[in-house]
């Protein structure tokens, strides 16, 4: 992984611009970003998986709206950063999925004549495309945008999985068993401590609703079945999802017909964010 990226990444907002509430009452954390010329697009983005949006992610968005007009909205997942409840857990996998819905109604209260689309990097891609399974991400947003995609640890794109350091994964069999009562920590990750100084919300590990929710169901099928336009962005260098493989799925059809490409030289798994803003969205 090339955690080494962030040590070239400036520390930016610390605090977050606003609260959404939830409908269960928790807080939602959010940053907001506003280009100086709006084009009558919003960007909803969620972060990657145990981290929140600082640093590398403020500064995409920053670019996204310098370069692209477009507002974007950064969420920190609840159980991450600076949104409520505890660290990397959730009551249920819905709560998580029906948190990406009123993100949405909220921002398309706020914008009401703006083309929303909604993206994420990484198992915030993941999240994504679980909510649109469960119907709640609307069928008539504007598109999505999938920045090094992580849809699940089934996933044929994975390369290598150095990010995580442990998986129970007896918690998960138990979770089952007890028709999803218990729910334990069960993913941990495997953040280098030097990072961990400097972003200090870093989460130590998810537990199954929370790795349940940032999953969704046979993610690489459903890149061929996706209806709404997607656009995929990963670093030719990612060493931790496959680029070629996508590559390979797109020359052989196997990708939606209105899902978008784009590979970027010497970029990785991190360092493609830096670059997003210069794509052609």
């Amino acid at each position: 992984m090339d955690y080494t990226f962030f040590k070239t990444v400036q520390c930016i907002a610390s605090v977050a611009s606003a609260v959404l509430t939830a409908s269960d009452g928790v807080s939602l954390a959010y940053w907001r970003y506003n280009p100086s010329i709006a084009q009558n697009k919003v960007l909803i983005f969620y972060h990657g998986g145990g981290a929140y949006q600082v640093d590398a992610y403020q500064q995409m968005a920053k670019g996204l709206a310098e370069k692209h007009g477009m507002i974007c909205y950064l969420f920190d997942i609840r159980g991450h950063g600076l949104s409520g409840v505890a660290r990397g857990d959730a009551p249920s996998v819905d709560r998580v999925l029906l948190d990406v819905q009123e993100a949405i109604a909220f921002v398309r209260q706020q914008n009401p004549a703006a083309q929303i689309f909604i993206g994420g990097h990484s198992s915030g891609c993941g999240l994504v495309m679980h909510a649109l399974q469960k119907g709640c991400v609307p069928t008539d947003i504007a598109g999505m945008v999938f920045i090094a995609p992580f849809l699940g640890a089934q996933s044929k794109l994975i390369l290598e999985n150095d990010f995580i350091k442990k998986v129970a994964f007896w918690w998960f069999i138990w979770h089952g068993i007890t028709g999803f009562r218990l729910n334990k920590p069960a993913i941990y990750f495997n953040y280098p401590d030097w990072l961990r100084q400097r972003s200090p919300l870093l989460l130590d590990y998810y537990t199954v609703a929370m790795a349940h929710a940032i999953t969704p169901k046979e993610g690489d099928a459903y890149l061929q079945k996706i209806t709404v336009p997607v656009h995929i962005i990963i670093g030719e260098d990612d060493k931790q999802i496959s680029s070629a493989l996508l590559q390979q799925w797109q020359k052989q059809g196997l990708l939606a017909p209105e899902m978008q490409l784009s590979v970027v030289p010497n970029a990785g798994h991190f360092s493609i964010l830096a670059a997003v803003p210069d794509v052609s969205l």
